[in-house]
């Protein structure tokens, strides 16, 4: 694949809620690059990162550049198939200097300082569709100037409430997933956390 036909992700990092200069910025993006300014003003004010758009390595480095200006932290990457999936937990056994996760094919060990990177996520979709509704409303009786997303807080009890599922990926030293461990509340058994077990399904994964 050549790079001209290279499709490049741009992910930015949101900031918590809106700025003078964020008007500006959105006229900026209309002008420059034809871009919604109302869909923009959702995808730059959250708590996160965000899949801000796709393009080609050109269209994507001008964005980041008018973004960067603007005191937006942001990076282009090139989306990569998953070499392996996450494996279901089925049981896990903690140890001073490691943790032996059990799951569907094989035990994953975990050793004290291993990098890992963990992805808690609602799948059912019923997470986006509050947050849209929740825009919405906001846009309807305060205007767009003060629109919130869902906070921190907020997002947590909201992501249990659909069909939670946490994702974490060792990683070797140069950052690349070696092992992938899926853990579904209330779907494992608990009992390899000791103390710190309950009979909340939450609980449990908070653990």
């Amino acid at each position: 694949m050549s790079e001209e036909t290279k499709s490049y992700q741009l992910i930015v990092r949101q900031i918590p809620v809106a700025v003078s200069e964020l008007e500006v910025l959105l006229k900026d993006l209309r002008h420059q690059f034809g871009l919604d300014a109302y869909t923009a003003r959702q995808r730059l004010i959250g708590p996160g990162l965000v899949l801000f758009g796709k393009g080609s390595l050109e269209k994507t480095c001008q964005i980041a550049a008018l973004l960067h200006r603007y005191g937006f932290a942001c990076w282009q990457t090139l989306p990569e198939p998953p070499r392996f999936k996450p494996s279901r937990l089925r049981s896990l056994e903690i140890h001073n200097d490691y943790v032996i996760f059990e799951c569907q094919g094989g035990a994953v060990r975990l050793e004290r300082g291993t990098p890992t990177v963990g992805v808690f996520a609602d799948i059912s979709g019923a997470l986006i569709d509050k947050h849209v509704k929740r825009l919405l409303a906001q846009n309807t009786y305060r205007g767009r100037d003060a629109l919130e997303p869902l906070s921190y807080e907020e997002l947590l009890p909201a992501i249990f409430q659909g069909q939670a599922v946490f994702d974490f990926y060792l990683l070797d030293n140069l950052g690349q997933p070696q092992q992938a461990v899926r853990v579904l509340p209330g779907r494992f058994n608990h009992a390899g956390l000791g103390e710190r077990s309950s009979l909340s399904s939450r609980g449990n994964l908070e653990a």
